[in-house]
Parts: C-alpha cells; sequence; structure tokens
C-alpha cells in the first residue's frame, strides 16, 4: 500500500481496527466524503435509505487496501500465513468447543462464591447470636428449637422473644437497623437449611390429609362412632358434619366457633343447617377485604335425617348449659349411663385431634387429620362436577389452593 505502512501484531486485526488505523491516518474527519467514495451516478438502481434507486455496481468502494496483506498473520513458526487460504477444520479434528465444560459442583462453587462475602457472615453472625440465645434459655423450663426446627407458631412467638430479649456482649440493645439485619440473617440461615434438606430428600414427597370417602363414613355410622346415643357420639357428629358441610379450618374456626353461628331452620326449600361465618384466615375484614362477604353457607337435609336429629339434640344440650349466643359451640362430653350431658369447653389439643380420634374408633386406614374435614368437603363437590369458583365459595379458599383438595 503506498503512502501506508502497518505493522501487523501476532493478535488478529478485527475490521474495528482497521477502520480506527484508517480513520487516524488519512483523517476522514477532514475528507469530504463524495470526493473520497466518488461522485454517484445517475442511472441509480437501488433503493437507498431515503428511497431513491441507486446502481450499486457502478459506485466504487475501494478504499485502496491491500486486503491480502490485511488477511496475512504470523503462523505460530514464525512463517506468515494467510487466513484465507485456510480450509476450516471439521468437528473434532483438533476444533476447540466455544463453550466450557463444567461439573455441577463447579456451577455450584460458582454460585456460591458469587454470594457477597460480607452477607455470608451477616447469616453467620445472626445465627450464632441466636444459637447463643437459645443456649442461655437451658435450664429456664423454656425449650428453644432449632432453627432449622422451627415452625410457624414458632417463627411468631419464638422469634419474637428473641427479638426482644436480644442484646449486645455488653447488655446493651441493638438499635433497630441492627436488629432487622439480625431477623434477615435468620430468614437466610433457614432458608440455607432448607435448601440442604431438600437437597438430601428430605420434605420432598408432601404428606397431605386423606378425605373421607363415602363408604368410610358409612362405616363410622354402622360402628357407632356418629349418632345421637351418647355424648361423644354426638360430639363426634357435629364436628365431622361442620367440616363437610361447611369447612372449617383445621383448628382455628373450630375452636373460635360459637353456637350463634349454626343456626337450624326450616324455608320453602326444606329444613337446613346453617353456618355464619365470622373472621377467619382469609377474611378478617377491614378496607382489604371490604369486597370480600364472610362465608356464609346452607345445608339441605330431609326432616327425619339423623344427621339433623343430633344437631338438635347436642344445640340443645348446650344452650341449657349457657344461653349466651357467644358460648363456645364445643363441649366436652360426659360419660355418663345412657344420658347426653357435656360440661367445660373441649380443650384445644383434643380439639386440634378429633378427626384423628374419630377415624381411629372407625378403624379407618389413612392419614386423617382435622383437615380431613375440608379436603373431604372439597373433594366430594369435584367429583360431583360443581365448579372451581363454587367450590372455593364453600371451602373459603380465596384462590385456586383448593386443588391440594381434590
Amino acid at each position: 500500500m503506498d503512502g501506508f505502512h502497518h505493522e501487523l501484531s501476532e493478535d488478529d486485526m478485527i475490521l474495528s481496527q482497521v477502520l480506527e488505523t484508517l480513520e487516524n491516518e488519512m483523517e476522514l474527519r477532514n475528507v469530504n466524503i463524495e470526493d473520497f467514495f466518488g461522485e454517484f451516478p445517475n442511472n441509480v438502481m437501488d433503493e437507498n435509505a431515503s428511497g431513491d434507486l441507486i446502481d450499486t455496481s457502478a459506485v466504487s468502494f475501494d478504499l485502496g487496501l491491500d486486503l491480502d496483506l490485511w488477511l496475512q498473520v504470523p503462523s505460530e513458526n514464525g512463517k506468515i500465513k494467510n487466513v484465507k487460504d485456510e480450509k476450516p477444520k471439521e468437528q473434532g479434528q483438533g476444533v476447540e468447543s466455544r463453550f466450557a465444560e463444567m461439573t455441577d459442583n463447579e456451577i455450584d462453587t460458582l454460585i456460591e462464591d458469587a454470594e457477597n462475602k460480607n452477607t455470608k457472615k451477616a447469616t453467620k453472625w445472626a445465627v450464632n447470636v441466636y444459637e447463643d440465645w437459645k443456649n442461655s434459655k437451658i435450664g429456664s423450663g423454656l425449650i428453644i428449637p432449632n432453627l432449622k426446627d422451627l415452625s410457624v407458631q414458632d417463627i411468631n412467638s419464638i422469634l419474637g422473644k428473641f427479638v426482644v430479649e436480644v442484646r449486645k456482649k455488653n447488655g446493651e440493645k441493638y438499635p433497630a437497623k441492627t436488629l432487622y439485619l439480625l431477623v434477615t440473617g435468620l430468614l437466610r440461615g433457614m432458608r440455607s437449611q432448607d435448601e440442604k434438606l431438600t437437597s438430601d430428600g428430605y420434605g420432598i414427597n408432601v404428606k397431605q390429609a386423606d378425605p373421607i370417602s363415602v363408604e368410610q363414613e358409612e362405616i363410622l355410622w354402622d360402628k357407632s362412632v356418629f349418632g345421637n346415643h351418647s355424648s361423644e357420639s354426638l360430639l363426634h357428629t357435629v364436628f365431622f358434619y361442620n367440616c363437610k358441610y361447611f369447612g372449617l379450618r383445621g383448628r382455628d374456626e373450630h375452636r373460635n366457633l360459637q353456637i350463634s353461628q349454626i343456626q337450624l331452620g326450616e324455608d320453602d326449600n326444606g329444613n337446613y343447617i346453617e353456618f355464619r361465618g365470622k373472621d377467619n384466615k382469609t377474611y378478617n375484614g377491614g378496607l382489604r377485604h371490604r369486597y370480600i362477604a364472610p362465608k356464609s353457607v346452607r345445608q339441605y337435609l330431609e326432616k327425619d335425617c339423623q344427621i339433623l336429629e343430633s344437631y338438635q339434640i347436642y344445640m340443645n344440650t348446650i344452650y341449657e348449659i349457657d344461653k349466651s349466643v357467644s358460648s363456645p359451640f364445643y363441649r366436652r362430653p360426659v360419660l355418663s349411663d345412657g344420658s347426653v350431658k357435656f360440661d367445660h369447653i373441649l380443650g384445644a389439643n383434643r380439639l386440634g385431634s378429633l378427626m384423628k380420634t374419630i377415624c381411629q374408633k372407625g378403624e379407618l386406614k389413612g392419614n386423617f387429620s382435622n383437615h380431613s374435614g375440608k379436603r373431604t368437603l372439597a373433594t366430594r363437590l369435584y367429583q360431583a362436577g360443581v365448579s372451581e369458583q363454587m367450590i372455593m365459595d364453600r371451602t373459603g379458599h380465596t384462590s385456586v389452593m383448593k386443588r391440594l383438595f381434590r
């Protein structure tokens, strides 16, 4: 190339480097573009950006470059070779892949290394502070579970107590921002524990409560677990059908249930049992739920139905104990000779395991809990072809989570 001298390095020259070199040496900024490329002819044929047609075959874009020179690069032995004359190598003939080979362990290491080191330290610090607090409670009578064993209830109570009691080593209180960092560090610690347990195979198979089939329900009647012949059988009957008809939640809705929320009546459609809901997990009133009505369900039954009769006997007996509308619905049965009696409010522990007790007395096989009642309701409605929206209205779910109960 006349007037130009270029020293090629061992690295391949790329187009941007070529143009940058030409721009510097030819001072393209001061060159008239038409003088440089030549004027366009009048017999235009191709369409340019402005809509005009130009004949690109008549236009010369020759920059005066010796492309053969630019394509010559030094080889490993020092000789000059022309890259355009090289034939592409077929795959598997010494051509290195553009992709790196990495094992799962190497990928995990990269992900772990990507986590901020200060975040790791903060997580470790928060977990260690919790462990120190837990160990300080040894001998106090308060059992503090390990971080990985915390239940939902523990998170509300145990961690709340931890935040209130935690102090610096010198006994001073932590500022609010530090308490926030403590809690978020514990959250990361619990998440890492969950991920480790999952990778080890724990918690993969979710154990769900089984619904009670029609055949199993009949067995409970045949074995006198249900009926009105005793205080205990009456309690079992009203509890099960409060679950089956009204989809009351596992424990909270049962424990908070008042006698005034269950109404027996009759209209043009026949005799019914009606449940009038109040606040619960999915409905607690206020502005957030101003467009959601509390659950209200009316279940129609035959006049001589034994279920309806059991409700009548049970509720009349409870009203004899406490006539107030806020009286708790569930009472402890008194075992007596043939008479139906109830006394104190049914304890939370017994109420929380009542469905399991019912199924054990009926010798039913399966995984049964109080949640089996709500799942029985959703399953029966689904099998009957009821729409998803109607199932949600009956069970009280605000989302398609009810699919878990089919």
